[in-house]
């Protein structure tokens, strides 16, 4: 099934995702991206980019899944591929799904979802459970067709036993929901005692800002933090997400204005909030990303790469593109070439 969005809904026209874990430094939990069609036509199909060589390397691989809209994977500690998804279902390591890993975001959109994989606005990721050496938590969202758009119903978790199946994995726990509403972009970082984990939480237009810790014990919270000058338009959700080491976090409102603020990974608070309006002569952006040091917040849509400079006081004034792109096809029509997620 075939839905036109209006450009200005919550949700954009997506080709392909590449999704992958955050915030996983001195680990290789992210090295494996796998993307692509499936055997839709000769010379396409699947594809996976492999951090582990350097440059990476790119290759085919002849896998029948389609990763149009949703799509995301997990590595182990040394950078094997342990699992992936593309919304539908988990597949382990040999492209065969996961014992328990069928059906993952249930309800309408996943029946009709099955020819191009899951509709989904955000991506999942996965991460290892503190103090253990096979649990890993996949967090997933569950999309609804609204009037004239999709929208995020639910933020789910699935927990996965990777010893278990001689390592190819096994779903012991699926579909649990963390957050339901009116969701906007989750993001994850690590906790400042260097074990637990963080899970930013958002509903739409709201702003309070719901916060999970992921430890030893499971998940907990949310911890609920209200902070930020009421939305006066409803807000639709770019990429949220947390700097390289953890400082900072952008609320991507790409109606009106990004929201930037301080994080401190110890106690999980924000604060210092820099409220940025969207250019008026411009289209805003779409997503976003840090650069490695966190000196540059890089902002991108279809046709153009923008930047800020954050190690400079008053940032607003440096902000300037990067890189521009004609929109075209590649290779070929209908296939369209433009940039969209970064990382």
């Amino acid at each position: 099934m075939l839905y036109y969005l209006p450009m200005y809904t919550k949700i954009f026209s997506i080709y392909f995702i590449l999704c992958i874990i955050v915030q996983l430094h001195a680990q290789k939990h992210d090295y494996n991206w796998i993307f692509g069609y499936g055997p839709t036509a000769p010379g396409f199909g699947n594809s996976i980019l492999d951090f582990n060589y350097s440059p990476p390397m790119i290759s085919g691989i002849d896998w029948a899944v389609n990763f149009s809209t949703c799509g995301g994977s997990c590595s182990d500690s040394t950078g094997n591929l342990m699992f992936f998804t593309n919304g539908l279902r988990i597949y382990n390591r040999l492209n065969n799904v996961m014992e328990g890993g069928d059906t993952i975001n249930p309800g309408p959109m996943w029946v009709n979802s099955q020819n191009n994989g899951y509709l989904s606005l955000y991506s999942p990721f996965a991460l290892p459970k503190p103090s253990s050496e096979n649990i890993y938590y996949l967090f997933h969202s569950g999309s609804a067709l609204g009037i004239g758009e999709v929208f995020s119903e639910y933020l789910y978790y699935s927990i996965i036993d990777m010893k278990a199946n001689n390592g190819l994995g096994k779903v012991i726990e699926k579909n649990v929901v963390l957050m339901e509403g009116d969701l906007m972009w989750p993001a994850a970082v690590k906790h400042g005692n260097g074990q637990d984990w963080w899970i930013m939480g958002l509903q739409e237009s709201d702003t309070k800002h719901y916060l999970f810790l992921l430890s030893k014990d499971g998940i907990s919270g949310p911890y609920i933090q209200d902070i930020g000058a009421p939305f006066d338009t409803v807000e639709y959700a770019g990429k949220s997400l947390f700097s390289e080491d953890g400082s900072l976090y952008l609320r991507h409102d790409t109606n009106k204005a990004l929201r930037l603020y301080d994080f401190d990974r110890c106690t999980g608070q924000l604060s210092n909030l820099r409220i940025i309006p969207h250019n008026p002569n411009e289209y805003p952006s779409w997503n976003a990303a840090f650069s490695p040091d966190d000196r540059f917040l890089y902002l991108n849509r279809p046709g153009w790469v923008r930047t800020f400079d954050l190690a400079e006081m008053d940032f607003q004034p440096t902000y300037d593109t990067l890189a521009t792109w004609e929109l075209n096809f590649c290779p070929s029509y209908p296939f369209p070439s433009s940039y969209l997620f970064c990382q």
